[in-house]
């Protein structure tokens, strides 16, 4: 990641290492350059061209930039070896965030600094596996395989390895980061008595001076071929990325682990290739239980696309049935509103004592699922607006004229006289005008019930003729 404040301890150790890397002090073009002072700036500008870290690179992973300029003059030639160079350290796996070519020409210190360090902690680690040091193996816990230990971070490994020592030495603490625990020198001391105590002396953890046990610890790492690019100040610092470098640096050059013998090797191979065999065996479950599932969530999917199918045409049919109901009761309201017209013209004609068309047939009311034209019965729901006229037989509305025994639209209710009009006889049961060949005594029921002051139901009761009731009247 970037680094946005630099350390002069850093540049300075940086600087140290890549002046120690033998593959850089045999090139032919960095060779000459070297040893860079690491108390000065001097790094940032060797880099300033691109052809280090380009070199760098190619350390990490042979022939990794395959052709850049050696000897770039232009600023076209130094941009396009920052370029390779930045693709490169992406592909290999490290950061670059905001970081271009001009930023690495123009020599911005945190920008350098910070791919610098991502490429001397790659350097630090690459021998950080059980290909190189298979004595790492003795480090995996009882449940671990090679393959969850490979995956494990550099970082958990080197203290894993820091505690290995530790716990072999009966030493009571545990390392667990790279800064605080590791300060004051004296689990280095420890850990440097494990590795060498020919070299080491342990009386050096009696020592008040932080100072006198780095340099001891530094003087110990010397003389088992471990490079030395820190400072005693730098080890008596919390500086992570110095002890994890010095750590690194260490374990790659005497892990003090002893590597296990072919016997042990083979059983470790053997224990691998089960626990690899009951990983496929995992993953082919697993694939056939992706497979069932995919066919499921595909059968869920039909089943739902056609539930919304049957949804949709639900709707539609909701929607159609609905409209033909409101049509219909807009055919009711009309005749309705024509039959009371037709009402009122009779009552008029009546009272003027002239004659009077005859009535409307009564519309046709035989079950609460009428429908005025008599072309359709629909199931009404239980108390449904006022367009249903007949809802239970007994709410009347404003639309519901043959509700009551009294409305004075329902003269045909039940057979019962209503005030405007008389019920229907056998003889007559559509009509109050028969023809006039067919009028007993001339006269209609409503013509004399009006002649002689008598109810209409008077006339039809008695069962006579209306002239045998007027000679009796």
């Amino acid at each position: 990641s970037q680094i946005r404040s630099v350390k002069p301890e850093e540049i300075a150790a940086f600087t140290r290492f890549l002046n120690s890397l033998p593959e850089l002090q045999t090139d032919n073009e960095i060779g000459p350059l070297l040893p860079i002072n690491p108390d000065s700036n001097l790094l940032f500008e060797v880099i300033s061209n691109g052809v280090l870290l380009c070199k760098i690179i190619n350390i990490l992973h042979a022939d990794k930039i395959k052709k850049f300029y050696l000897q770039p003059k232009t600023l076209f030639q130094k941009s396009e070896n920052h370029n390779f160079s930045l693709k490169a350290a992406i592909e290999l796996g490290c950061t670059v965030v905001n970081i271009g070519a001009e930023d690495l020409i123009e020599q911005k210190p945190y920008l350098v600094l910070g791919i610098v360090w991502q490429l001397v902690k790659k350097l630090l680690l690459r021998n950080l596996n059980v290909s190189n040091h298979s004595e790492l193996l003795a480090l995996a816990k009882a449940d671990e395989d090679l393959n969850t230990f490979n995956n494990l971070t550099a970082e958990i490994k080197l203290l894993r390895w820091i505690n290995y020592h530790l716990k072999n030495a009966n030493y009571p603490k545990e390392v667990k980061n790279f800064a605080e625990d590791l300060k004051d020198c004296e689990i280095y001391t420890v850990l440097m008595n494990e590795l060498a105590p020919e070299h080491c002396n342990l009386q050096f953890l009696q020592c008040p001076d932080h100072y006198q046990k780095a340099q001891h610890i530094l003087d110990c790492a010397s003389k088992i071929g471990c490079s030395v690019f820190l400072t005693p100040n730098d080890l008596c610092n919390s500086n992570e990325k110095l002890h994890l470098a010095f750590v690194a640096n260490l374990f790659d050059a005497h892990s003090g682990i002893q590597k296990p013998n072919d016997e042990e090797l083979k059983r470790l191979e053997e224990s691998n290739n089960h626990l690899l065999a009951k990983l496929r065996e995992t993953e082919m479950r697993l694939s056939q239980m992706e497979a069932t599932n995919e066919g499921v969530i595909k059968k869920l999917q039909e089943e739902s696309q056609e539930k919304e199918r049957l949804a949709l045409e639900h709707h539609q049919l909701s929607q159609q049935l609905m409209q033909e109901q409101q049509n219909q009761q807009i055919l009711y309201a009309q005749q309705l509103q024509q039959q009371q017209q037709q009402f009122e013209i009779y009552r008029q004609a009546e009272t003027n004592n002239v004659p009077a068309p005859p009535l409307p047939p009564r519309l046709n009311r035989t079950s609460t699922n009428y429908i005025p034209d008599g072309s359709m019965q629909l199931n009404y729901p239980p108390n449904y607006n006022q367009f249903d006229p007949y809802n239970n037989n007994n709410n009347y509305n404003q639309f519901d004229p043959y509700n009551s025994n009294n409305n004075q639209f329902d003269p045909y209710y039940n057979n019962y006289y209503n005030s405007a009009y008389p019920a229907p006889t056998s003889t007559y049961p559509n009509t109050y005008y028969p023809p006039t060949s067919q009028r007993p005594g001339g006269l209609t029921v409503m013509e004399a019930a009006a002649r002689y002051k008598k109810k209409p139901g008077f006339f039809e009761k008695t069962g006579h003729s209306i002239d045998s009731l007027v000679k009796k009247i």
